[in-house]
């Protein structure tokens, strides 16, 4: 089961950095659809798809530890999803609100 009603936000994103399978799939209360390569997705129908809701991927490295995230999640009030990238070698961006780095320049 890959779907949930789990609220995304930046916060749950960085506590996942370097988090176990285990510990994914417990935050995000499911066990998420898993590819060939071992990377799982989770789509998230928060408030019926609305500010909150997305997609995210999680990659796990050989230690079985999250080594990259790349979410799309419904802003508020906003005509684009709010991206959020994060990778093991990587700084990373963010669209959320205060965050320095973003993804999608405007």
């Amino acid at each position: 089961m890959d779907r949930n009603c789990v609220f995304l936000t930046i916060a749950l994103f960085q506590s996942l950095r370097s988090a176990t399978k285990d510990d994914v799939q417990r935050a995000m209360a499911a066990t998420g659809e898993e590819d060939e390569s071992g990377e799982l997705t989770f789509t998230s129908n928060y408030g019926n798809h609305g500010p909150g809701a997305g997609t995210v991927q999680f990659r796990f490295g050989s230690s079985n530890l999250v080594t990259a995230i790349d979410a799309s999640v419904v802003g508020e009030g906003t005509m684009q999803d709010l991206r959020f990238l994060w990778d093991l070698n990587d700084v990373g961006c963010s669209d959320f609100p205060d965050s320095q780095t973003r993804c999608n320049q405007q």
